[in-house]
């Protein structure tokens, strides 16, 4: 896939792979004291531990969780390609600023707002396409939309 970035786009493309779930079934929980536990705090990374020895993957809790809703779920992240290879911490920081850039809410979201856009472009666009494709309806706007 690199080889054919290369050629397609010049020596310079950086292109990154990222897998992100927030359907995962972890929960993690941090000791009150006693047979206490809390929520983790916004911004917390699981990345030892439960995930995979030889995997680019970590677990990010991108939204606070209040005490009396239950507990919070995070999200989960595999990187499947990076070139240039994107440093773990970077990828952390990244990933985290993006769940506060979604223009919808003026506070973080669970997904980064790249994700949640195409969440939302895809729904879009699968419920008002009807069954003309989006090339044929780009083409009937005289390619203009």
């Amino acid at each position: 896939m690199g080889e054919a970035l290369k050629a397609a786009s010049g020596p310079s493309a950086a292109f990154t792979y990222l897998v992100v779930n927030r359907r995962t079934s972890a929960k993690f929980f941090l000791p009150k004291g006693g047979n206490n536990y809390d929520n983790p705090p916004m911004g917390t990374v699981v990345d030892t531990g439960v995930v995979k020895k030889n995997a680019y993957e970590f677990y990010l809790v991108p939204v606070s969780g209040k005490a009396d809703q239950g507990a919070v779920t995070p999200v989960h992240y595999t990187v499947l390609y990076s070139e240039p290879l994107i440093q773990k911490d970077e990828m952390i920081r990244m990933t985290y600023s993006m769940s506060f850039l979604y223009y919808n809410w003026s506070g973080s979201v669970k997904m980064p707002a790249p994700v949640v856009n195409a969440h939302k472009l895809a729904y879009q666009v699968g419920e008002h396409g009807g069954t003309v494709g989006i090339h044929d309806a780009w083409k009937q706007q005289g390619g203009v939309f």
